[in-house]
């Protein structure tokens, strides 16, 4: 440790740079490690914000960026998907239930889906 060297993340928070700041507190330090905002809580982060390196990361900032919906706590990577919901829980890309199943959907999803189309027609008719 002397005046001028570099400050390096380490597990003791030491100065060894000298210059009363030491680690996350001095803009100098290297060897963070890339963290990304968790805004949901669920443990994944936002993939469409930039990294922020950290030595010792604040609570709510995590490692891991392969959130598809960082807003929603039940949706990130290997989440349990719920069928015919037209949301992609599990971060796969698709919702269960999408294209060919043999668990077909509820009759009530598929009354609602009627209504909705038919009050589509009605309001393009008249």
């Amino acid at each position: 440790m002397y005046p001028g060297a570099t400050e390096v993340c380490d597990a003791a928070d030491v100065d060894e740079d000298c210059d009363g700041l030491a680690d996350d507190a001095d803009a100098s330090v290297t060897g963070g490690t890339d963290h990304y905002p968790d805004f949901d809580g669920d443990g994944y982060g936002n993939e469409l914000v930039d990294p922020v390196g950290f030595c010792d990361p604040p609570a709510g900032w995590v490692v891991d960026a392969t959130d598809c919906d960082d807003l929603e706590p039940t949706t990130y990577p290997g989440a349990t998907e719920e069928a015919w919901d037209w949301v992609d829980q599990d971060c796969d890309g698709e919702d269960a239930g999408k294209g060919c199943s043999s668990v077909p959907p509820t009759p009530s999803g598929l009354l609602a889906l009627l209504g909705l189309a038919a009050m589509g027609w009605r309001r393009r008719r008249g």
